[in-house]
């Protein structure tokens, strides 16, 4: 069998921004490792993950204290045509490899794995906790040291015996509730994430949000689709990102 492809390295020379592997033997949801098993035939009864995150420009996020912006629609809909194709050749190269693979993709999701409107089976945040990228946030997003939450996500599960990553297991967004503060919406409960919640249902109140949102871009720049971005922008983490580029292209 042919050796396991640097994939951390070049999915990173195709755009990623950040690339962790995860053991989902962490997972606390056996059934949904069931599904996963059935779908990956012949796979070993291991899994594992590749989560891939995709940062936004800075210049992106430092518009989006006032609520979305046409820019940030683009953008989010970029990275995600983005994080497609990123998983996509991911999961190609391991099965090029002899590994099964599938890569959860918006096409694939939607199909197969979608559980109702706000949810599916295995959320990419999840794989990305276990891959060691971030926290899940009081804005029931991820939250990185690098970017904070200014990133979006996708992840492929395969039987490559990927070496993982060591999952963060705690929240470290401490006594900080900027983001429940500034939600247009009231939708943020507050609550810190914990290890094995793999629904946000206890962070946010995920229908009130898409309103809220659909009807501030509706507002900010005549299109209705429910993303805001004021809860990642405010975040100390993505602002700290924000300051460190602005002191790097000032020392340029």
């Amino acid at each position: 069998m042919p050796p396991l492809p640097d994939l951390k390295t070049e999915l990173k020379n195709l755009g990623a921004s950040l690339v962790g592997f995860a053991d989902l033997s962490r997972l606390p949801d056996e059934a949904v490792l069931h599904t996963f098993r059935e779908r990956l035939r012949g796979a070993p009864t291991a899994l594992y993950g590749v989560s891939i995150a995709v940062a936004f420009a800075p210049e992106i996020v430092a518009g989006l204290g006032n609520g979305p912006t046409r820019a940030y629609y683009d953008a989010y809909h970029a990275a995600n045509d983005t994080l497609d194709a990123l998983a996509s050749r991911c999961a190609r190269r391991l099965e090029e490899a002899g590994f099964a693979a599938w890569a959860q993709t918006r096409a694939n999701v939607n199909a197969h794995d979608t559980l109702n409107e706000y949810a599916t089976r295995l959320p990419h945040k999840t794989v990305a906790t276990l891959a060691g990228l971030g926290w899940v946030g009081k804005n029931a997003l991820l939250v990185t040291r690098q970017f904070g939450s200014a990133i979006r996500l996708t992840s492929v599960i395969t039987g490559a015996p990927l070496p993982g990553d060591a999952p963060i297991t705690v929240s470290h967004c401490g006594r900080c509730v900027k983001c429940v503060d500034i939600c247009p919406a009231d939708a943020l409960t507050g609550v810190t994430w914990q290890r094995g919640m793999i629904t946000t249902n206890e962070l946010v109140d995920t229908e009130r949000c898409s309103i809220v949102a659909a009807a501030l871009s509706k507002n900010n720049y005549g299109i209705s689709f429910d993303i805001c971005g004021k809860c990642f922008y405010v975040c100390p983490f993505t602002q700290k990102w924000l300051k460190r580029r602005e002191k790097a292209r000032a020392d340029e």
